[in-house]
């Protein structure tokens, strides 16, 4: 309890630390001391001069509280025209061009399909799997409790992270496979066992449910938020397209 509370109050210090970082041109999004700057704009010359004005602006903020931004972490990343090169830099040094950064664990890609980030999630949740697999065929005799605990905190917490930026991704049922294999692993059931009955033989949740209940608190968290707040207005103003154009 003594190292939570410490640790809130070292974020709390923090973002009062940063709360008079100067305007931008651009929209700044942070968590703690991750923080992206976007702007949109069809010409490429227009995002070289928003940013060129932008980033000697926070650098010298960042100069005057003796922050260091890191270089060799800062990237650009472009959909439009994804093979072009901004010509921007950081203490002279130019920034590297990423077509798949990667921002607060999240994977993105051109198209924003985030295909490539929920195969990595695949990828990951593999691994777990085998994890759980191990524990159960161990001779420590595990108990269900101690197996559900398991699978939720290696699989199923892997299957619902960040889920309200990839819910509604086609790809976004890809990571199902490993939770449902955990689940057949601790309780025994067979291959034979048809899918819909895995959360009533666990007692656990599918994951598309969590996802969708994790989106539904996003969204009540938004609601509530100050109408100053950037976040609150960002999502107001959304577009209202179903999908971005291929091009």
């Amino acid at each position: 309890m003594v190292y939570n509370r410490a640790l809130l109050w070292h974020q709390t210090l923090f973002n009062v630390y940063l709360r008079e970082m100067p305007e931008t041109k651009s929209l700044k999004f942070g968590y703690a001391d991750d923080w992206a700057l976007l702007h949109q704009s069809k010409v490429l010359q227009k995002l070289e001069t928003v940013l060129s004005t932008d980033l000697p602006t926070l650098k010298s903020y960042f100069d005057q509280w003796y922050l260091r931004q890191n270089t060799t972490k800062s990237s650009i990343w472009t959909t439009p025209q994804a093979n072009q090169i901004l010509e921007d830099n950081i203490d002279n040094k130019p920034f590297q061009h990423e077509p798949y950064p990667k921002y607060l664990g999240v994977t993105l890609d051109r198209t924003l399909t985030l295909q490539t980030h929920l195969s990595n999630v695949s990828k990951k949740l593999n691994s777990s799997t085998a994890l759980i697999r191990k524990l159960a065929a161990t001779k420590w005799d595990a108990n269900k409790s101690v197996l559900k605990v398991s699978v939720l905190a290696l699989c199923y917490s892997g299957a619902v992270y960040c889920a309200p930026i990839w819910e509604r991704s086609a790809d976004a049922n890809s990571v199902d496979i490993q939770p449902r294999t955990a689940m057949r692993i601790i309780s025994g059931a067979l291959k034979v066992t048809q899918v819909q009955w895995l959360p009533t033989v666990g007692a656990i949740a599918p994951p598309h449910l969590r996802r969708k209940a994790a989106t539904s608190i996003m969204h009540q968290r938004i609601e509530s938020m100050n109408e100053n707040i950037q976040l609150k207005k960002t999502v107001a103003h959304a577009p209202t397209t179903a999908r971005l154009k291929s091009r």
